[in-house]
């Protein structure tokens, strides 16, 4: 009757594994920073003009910096992402390490549509560094959101 019983728990065990819908390894992926614009009306109409300006001194909890710099205009909307690290001389501090960046944008009505992954970049231990990207955005962007993978070892 046990073993019946270790058996039907072991036949349960296998299927959950097999039909669980996420990576173990994706889950367990740090996020660094996560940052969210969001802009316009809840109409489908694209919002022009909008500037959106945000600098970040503390990148990820530590001595990075990050401005992310967002313009619409007619049909040309445009993301500009920027990290950087100024490491003073004697300073210690851990290396920067970004596995990814993810950008998805969403229109009013919360359907993606615009999706990219950026690779990423590293700075060294003590060491200074600049990162950048500009992306061109779909018009109909009115919420995005950029997620910064990775660590400081």
């Amino acid at each position: 009757m046990q073993l019946r019983h270790m058996l039907r728990m072991v036949v349960w065990f296998l299927a959950f594994v097999w039909l669980c819908p996420f990576s173990h390894a994706r889950a367990q992926e740090p996020i660094l920073e996560k940052y969210v614009l969001g802009f316009g009306s809840d109409n489908s109409m694209a919002s022009e003009g909008v500037v959106v300006d945000m600098h970040d001194k503390a990148f990820g909890g530590g001595n990075a910096q990050a401005h992310l710099y967002l313009k619409t205009e007619d049909n040309a909307d445009s993301l500009r992402l920027n990290v950087w690290r100024l490491a003073k001389k004697g300073e210690i501090s851990f290396a920067l390490l970004v596995f990814r960046i993810e950008v998805r944008g969403y229109d009013f009505l919360g359907k993606s549509v615009f999706s990219q992954d950026l690779d990423g970049f590293s700075f060294g231990d003590s060491t200074s560094g600049w990162w950048w990207k500009r992306l061109k955005i779909p018009a109909d962007v009115q919420l995005l959101h950029v997620t910064f993978i990775g660590n400081y070892e």
